[in-house]
């Protein structure tokens, strides 16, 4: 959003960063409010991030509040191609890896992305999420 807003929006790098910044708070909120409805949020994990986030986040904005623009230009244009680039990058799961199987087709998410599910719930969600390590 920070570069479209920048190329198209006739804003500065830093007016493009701070407008993109501002609609992530309302996006935020309300996916916030309808996943805790449904119970999805894990407090325990979503307390730390948020505090990393505060604090970082503030020092982010202070930091790039003293660049020049060209530079931080730069850099999110960097860091764009980079996360481009990344998801054509294959992903194999740890268990893969220690076992040597580098061509193995079973690919696991990590353990917090699994689905939980009991086997009385959905047995075959159950099925397959067990299937993983």
């Amino acid at each position: 959003m920070v570069a479209f807003l920048a190329l198209f929006g006739g804003l500065s790098i830093h007016q493009a960063a701070a407008t993109s910044l501002f609609t992530f708070l309302f996006t935020g909120l309300l996916g916030t409010w309808l996943y805790q409805r449904r119970g999805s949020i894990d407090w325990r994990i979503a307390v730390p991030v948020c505090a990393g986030a505060l604090i970082f986040g503030y020092l982010g904005a202070a930091v790039a509040a003293r660049i020049d623009a060209r530079p931080l230009s730069v850099v999110i244009a960097l860091i764009i191609v980079a996360a481009g680039v990344y998801i054509f990058i294959p992903q194999h799961s740890s268990a893969d890896h220690r076992s040597g199987a580098a061509g193995a087709s079973k690919h696991c998410s990590p353990p917090w992305a699994q689905p939980r599910a009991s086997a009385r719930a959905s047995p075959e969600l159950a099925a397959l999420s067990s299937q993983c390590p």
